[in-house]
């Protein structure tokens, strides 16, 4: 494994666990240059936009994220959330 790539995973997982969204983009792009498991960080990089209100952003990450694993349920659920969801734009 790259151990640099969890690194950069595991502190953005703890900002944005600390709501400090920016910084665990920062972190999830660091992780997104040499990571072996890229859906799982574009997935999280669409949760950070999400909180940040960005949902068409959030919508590109998570879409990115299923094309490299659409048999993830937890992906396409999300994808469906946000479609649903009546506030959205799309």
């Amino acid at each position: 494994p790259n151990y640099k790539s969890c690194v950069h995973f595991c502190i953005g997982k703890l900002h944005y666990a600390n709501n400090n969204y920016n910084l665990a983009i920062e972190h999830y792009n660091q992780s997104l240059e040499t990571n072996s498991n890229k859906a799982n960080t574009l997935f999280e990089l669409g949760h950070c936009y999400e909180q940040l209100k960005d949902t068409a952003k959030a919508m590109e990450y998570y879409n990115e994220a299923q094309k490299l694993d659409n048999e993830s349920d937890e992906i396409n659920n999300k994808l469906k959330s946000i479609l649903l969801e009546p506030n959205n734009i799309r």
